[in-house]
């Protein structure tokens, strides 16, 4: 999974990735 931020995340941030088949992610770090 190719992980390309649009920015800096912080802890807590909601995070939504795509993979190379387009599939969503969406995240929250921890």
């Amino acid at each position: 999974m190719q992980f390309n931020p649009s920015g800096p995340f912080r802890i807590g941030d909601r995070v939504q990735l795509t993979d190379e088949k387009g599939k969503l992610y969406s995240i929250n770090l921890a």
